[in-house]
């Protein structure tokens, strides 16, 4: 659920974390746009409103900058994933020179995501 972009109540949310308080017996959801503080035993009745949200250009949401935060924390997400990507291939080149051509595809390949990602921000932003 973590670092994932979900529909609840009719909004785009991009969850920047879950925390689980034992003590209390409570989890707490903090999203882009709101904290969600809700006992266990309701958490199965409270998550099955929780979808997946895909291609958030298509979602109608009131006020686009909500829209744009939900996109950018989203694309920072995978940003850290990319860059998690790389640093694994910086070090099996490392360990081994037999991995370089595999790890050229790799690298061109994210070079592609990261230009298709600027064209959709400059769609969203319209800049």
């Amino acid at each position: 659920m973590q670092d994932k972009t979900w529909q609840y109540a009719n909004q785009i949310h991009f969850v920047k974390s879950v925390k689980m308080d034992d003590d209390r017996e409570e989890f707490t959801i903090i999203t882009n746009l709101k904290t969600f503080d809700r006992p266990y035993d309701s958490a199965e009745e409270f998550l099955k409103f929780w979808t997946p949200a895909t291609n958030l250009t298509a979602v109608n949401q009131p006020g686009e900058d909500q829209q744009l935060q939900v996109y950018r924390e989203e694309s920072r997400s995978s940003a850290n994933k990319l860059i998690a990507i790389l640093e694994d291939n910086i070090a099996k080149v490392k360990m081994s020179k037999d991995y370089i051509p595999q790890a050229t595809a790799i690298n061109n390949n994210i070079n592609t995501i990261v230009n298709i990602q600027k064209m959709k921000m400059k769609f969203v932003t319209g800049k």
